[in-house]
């Protein structure tokens, strides 16, 4: 299709000062999308048109029946953040009590038996465990890659109860002036997931990347 010269189009142009980064930056600098006259566009532009993906399924398997249940969803965004699940045992490591109680009902509503132990009284920590190897091989075979990394799984993009999840365990708000949110993460895998969910959504994320101090 063919616009005139002052045809109108939604475009983010790249910044000539700005590398590219091959893990993860490279696709979500800060930029300012902008109304920009086709003629004045160039090769360097991306342009930004509205369009609806497919929403991929979970798994057809055993667990699959509980995706349904906006709590499940919301316990596997935790599980992304701040869960293990290894030999027999699934673990999330809490440390708020709501989300404790969220995330043991919620295992509950599953026809789990979670088991609830504080490991750092003085902190208030806790693990909230279920013994269960099916929900393990699930969670290693969902979760985890061939090197036994954490990535997000791609049924998952834009949700928003697993995308609450994920915020309840690696998230904190930004003191800004605006209200903001952040999610910390060394997954280049959980970064891009969560850009792409951010993005699906309707917000206008970005992506910092923060150097690691010496000594």
């Amino acid at each position: 299709k063919r616009v005139s010269a002052s045809h109108y189009s939604r475009a983010i142009g790249a910044s000539a000062e700005v590398k590219v980064n091959a893990d993860v930056i490279s696709c979500y600098e800060a930029r300012t999308p902008e109304w920009v006259a086709a003629e004045n566009l160039v090769d360097t532009d991306f342009l930004l048109t509205p369009t609806r993906l497919a929403q991929p399924l979970p798994p057809n398997d055993g667990f699959r029946r509980l995706w349904d249940k906006p709590s499940w969803r919301r316990l596997l965004g935790f599980f992304l953040g701040n869960g293990h699940a290894s030999g027999g045992t699934v673990e999330f490591a809490v440390s708020d009590p709501e989300d404790e109680a969220r995330l043991v009902q919620a295992c509950r509503d599953a026809g789990l038996d979670p088991k609830v132990k504080a490991y750092r009284p003085d902190c208030g920590a806790w693990r909230v465990r279920v013994h269960d190897r099916e929900l393990v091989r699930w969670f290693r075979a969902t979760f985890y890659d061939d090197e036994s990394i954490k990535s997000f799984p791609g049924w998952a993009v834009g949700d928003r109860q697993f995308l609450s999840g994920l915020q309840d365990s690696d998230g904190f708000t930004l003191k800004t002036q605006a209200k903001a949110y952040a999610i910390n993460s060394t997954s280049p895998s959980i970064i891009n997931g969560t850009m792409a969910s951010l993005a699906s959504l309707g917000y206008s994320p970005t992506v910092t990347l923060q150097s690691r101090s010496k000594g």
